[in-house]
């Protein structure tokens, strides 16, 4: 039986419709049978062939998931990660994206925490505008330079991060921060 697919569909051939009336020409129906196994027709031919194409289904899902090879996240992605993170309130995903020297002995919730009353500290501003630079990469270390333009209660004013990132267990990870404000404007 064949498969109707869409409007005004018509009848697509299936794995048990291949031999059925209408489905192949005359001519290639019998050209198949003749050279299928003697008694069967040709379904012998037909049953190798599916379960050939079915194993290469099978395989061919499995390859990919062998061959997966993890492409190193660039250093200018990880301090974009970092800001999203830090701005989006999610501290704890921030602590994944730095090295073990900066997560100094803590575990994630009380680094997490840590993180979340320094940028208290320093107070909400609305970021207007924010450019991660290009990173700068020495063999395994690297800098990115991130500039702001900030709207705080005190006014606007533009600052700027520098994130040197060291290569850990194959990783980028940020190792230090160092702030640049500009007076306000």
């Amino acid at each position: 039986m064949g498969v109707l697919r869409g409007w005004g569909a018509r009848r697509v051939p299936g794995p048990s419709s291949l031999f059925s009336r209408g489905a192949l020409c005359e001519n290639t129906r019998r050209g198949l049978a003749s050279r299928g196994d003697p008694g069967t027709g040709g379904t012998g031919r037909v049953m190798r062939f599916w379960l050939s194409i079915a194993l290469m289904a099978v395989l061919a899902g499995a390859a990919p998931a062998a061959a997966v090879v993890e492409k190193p996240v660039p250093p200018s992605t990880v301090v974009r990660a970092y800001l999203s993170a830090v701005r989006e309130g999610e501290f704890a995903k921030a602590y994944d994206l730095v090295t073990a020297r900066l997560q100094d002995g803590l575990s994630r919730d009380n680094w997490a925490e840590r993180l979340e009353g320094q940028v208290a500290d320093r107070g909400r501003a609305k970021i207007l505008f924010m450019r991660v630079h290009p990173a700068i990469v020495k063999g395994d270390e690297a800098t990115v330079v991130a500039s702001f333009r900030l709207e705080t209660q005190s006014g606007r004013k533009v600052a700027r991060e520098t994130y040197n990132l060291v290569r850990e267990n194959g990783r980028w990870r940020i190792d230090a921060i160092k702030v640049y404000e500009a007076p306000e404007q």
